[in-house]
C-alpha cells in the first residue's frame, strides 16, 4: 500500500520535492521505496533500521513524534548493501509526515554494510 508523506524540508540532495510516495518493496521484507511524488524516477530505497541495526535505532534522538518509525537509505553494490546512518529517516505514519535528520559526527557510518539482525 502506498502512502503519500510529506516533509515539511527537501531531503539531501533531492533537489526541492517535500511529498514522496512511500511503499513496500515487492518481495522484499523490511524494505521500502520512497519516491519523489512529482517525478516519480527519483527513487530512494529504505530500510526498516529497527529490523536491521536494533541498537543504532536506540542511540538516536527521535523527532517530536513517538510514532515515527526509523528508516536508513540503502545502497545496492556489486558486492552487498550498504546503509547510510548519517541521513536517517522519521516517517509517522498516523500524520503522514517525515524528516529527514542529518547527522555530521561520525563520517564513517556514511556506507555501513547491512546484515539482517531481526
Amino acid at each position: 500500500m502506498t502512502v503519500q508523506i510529506s516533509f515539511q524540508e527537501p531531503l539531501a540532495g533531492l533537489g526541492a520535492f517535500t511529498e514522496y510516495d512511500f511503499a513496500p518493496l515487492d518481495g522484499a521484507r523490511d524494505t521500502y521505496t520512497l519516491r519523489a511524488s512529482a517525478q516519480p524516477a527519483i527513487r530512494l530505497f529504505l530500510v526498516d533500521a529497527a529490523a536491521y541495526l536494533p541498537d543504532y535505532v536506540g542511540e538516536l534522538d527521535r523527532p517530536a513524534s513517538r510514532e515515527s518509525g526509523v528508516f536508513l537509505v540503502v545502497t545496492p553494490h556489486a558486492d552487498g548493501v550498504t546503509a547510510n546512518l548519517l541521513a536517517p529517516i522519521f516517517i509517522d505514519p498516523v500524520s503522514r509526515t517525515g524528516e529527514q535528520v542529518i547527522a555530521t559526527d561520525d563520517i564513517d557510518r556514511v556506507q555501513v554494510p547491512l546484515l539482517r539482525t531481526a
